[in-house]
């Protein structure tokens, strides 16, 4: 016998808990979002180029001067280029390819004087294409830098966290877990709308819903409306990226103006 039915009593048959993970697997169904899982595996870095990738040389075109940090004057390092062509579902079409740009000295964690110190920095492309690209290399480095891999699309499937979910749709957060079964009940639902969910320390995605690690903290626009997640880089070996202790790195756009980003940063 199971702690719950100790608690409140007989436990549900199971013709009665099946049919209730399948009333509310109907009710969280619209919640499903494709996504695409960034998979890092190891490369000879060619030089430039489009793709999704880390490290080495990023995507650029003529003119472009390498990012510096506005606080220590020193080279940022590129951490991953992702080109949204490659995913399944794209989460905005308002630009094709991103670049990330991070400062390890002064590792910003997300707050807007970071942003225009110039601690971190996203260039957007609209239709990169190989003949425009110039190859582009830091000023003298030293520290820590992002090692090239080439980062596979995989397609997933994802639902919202319970925080995220508590903030669209509130009734139904709070019906699961007032549910004695909970928080076995959601794991069911889960396995039964997106198959296996995403492992700890393999959560770099395109797409979908922020994987908080802590509370939600994606801001507002002027409109009240809220950031949706563009891509988050988890802490990854192969690219040698440890984002505080095993955290992970949120883009998160502006709905209004796709082309505002900002950066977030939580570990446990």
């Amino acid at each position: 016998m199971s702690i719950w039915s100790k608690l409140f009593g007989k436990a549900r048959e199971p013709g009665e808990l099946e049919a209730l993970i399948e009333e509310l697997s109907t009710a969280m169904r619209p919640w499903v979002r494709a996504a695409t899982r960034l998979v890092p595996e190891p490369w000879d870095d060619p030089g430039c180029g489009i793709g999704s990738r880390t490290g080495g040389a990023p995507y650029a075109e003529p003119g472009e001067p390498w990012p510096m940090c506005g606080t220590c004057a020193t080279p940022l390092d590129f951490v991953a280029q992702i080109d949204l062509r490659e995913c399944a579902s794209r989460p905005t079409e308002a630009f094709d390819l991103l670049t990330l740009f991070y400062c390890w000295e002064c590792f910003p964690w997300g707050d807007l004087s970071a942003e225009e110190a110039g601690q971190w920095t996203v260039r957007t492309y609209c239709q990169p294409a190989v003949e425009r690209c110039r190859v582009t290399h830091p000023p003298t480095m030293t520290g820590q830098r992002s090692r090239p891999c080439r980062l596979e699309p995989l397609p997933v499937r994802v639902l919202p966290s319970g925080e995220e979910l508590d903030l669209r749709d509130r009734a139904l957060a709070e019906r699961l877990e007032a549910l004695p079964e909970y928080p076995d009940i959601v794991e069911a639902i889960e396995a039964r709308l997106v198959g296996e969910p995403l492992a700890e320390g393999a959560a770099s995605l395109v797409g979908g819903y922020p994987l908080w690690i802590q509370s939600e903290q994606a801001p507002t626009n002027t409109a009240g409306r809220r950031f949706e997640l563009l891509a988050q880089l988890d802490s990854e070996p192969a690219p040698g990226w440890m984002w505080g202790d095993a955290g992970i790195v949120y883009l998160l756009f502006d709905p209004d103006d796709p082309s505002y980003i900002r950066l977030i940063l939580q570990c446990h």
